[in-house]
């Protein structure tokens, strides 16, 4: 499976963008998406794809700990570079 770094940071921002619009559904196909990854990438990405699949599961905590709370956007920051 040929993933690219782009790749990974397009579904980690969408995963972010999921979580702060407190989407569940969009946030459970980022996960699903995270955990294929994880599952199917070469060794060079899967650490990347790893902490992609983390970042999705603590949003999911978050967002069904307190639905009811707004949040302040968080600035998203990119699993590869730390950006």
């Amino acid at each position: 499976m040929a993933v690219s770094g782009q790749s990974l940071v397009s579904l980690f921002n969408a995963a972010t963008d999921a979580g702060e619009q407190r989407d569940p559904t969009a946030l459970a196909e980022a996960r699903t998406v995270a955990e294929r990854l994880a599952e199917g990438l070469a060794a060079a990405c899967v650490v990347d794809a790893r902490r992609l699949l983390e970042h999705c599961e603590e949003l999911m905590r978050a967002n069904t700990a307190t639905p009811s709370l707004q949040r302040e956007p968080s600035p998203a920051v990119c699993p590869i570079c730390g950006r």
